[in-house]
């Protein structure tokens, strides 16, 4: 998993699944992804910063949910028709 689609991707699977809640911080990103460097990427695509792929909003210090309010996932495997949406939880 290296580029921002393949991890977005990635998170909003993990919310369906459960392995992920809302608010989350970098560790709790980490865990589920497996990944060491959650707290830098949703600093970096989170809301107010300029950047132009914002896709989280801060939610106090260390905390972010995910921008949009419904999170449409690709399933691996199948065509994007087969999208599904996560439920807030």
């Amino acid at each position: 998993m290296t580029g921002e689609r393949e991890t977005m991707q990635s998170i909003r699977l993990a919310i369906h699944q459960g392995r992920l809640k809302e608010p989350m911080r970098g560790a709790d990103l980490n865990k589920a992804l497996g990944i060491t460097w959650g707290g830098n990427f949703l600093a970096k695509h989170c809301l107010g910063t300029g950047s132009s792929t914002a896709r989280f909003v801060r939610v106090s210090h260390g905390l972010y949910r995910l921008r949009e309010s419904d999170c449409p996932v690709e399933i691996p495997g199948e065509p994007l028709s087969a999208t599904i949406l996560c439920e807030r939880r």
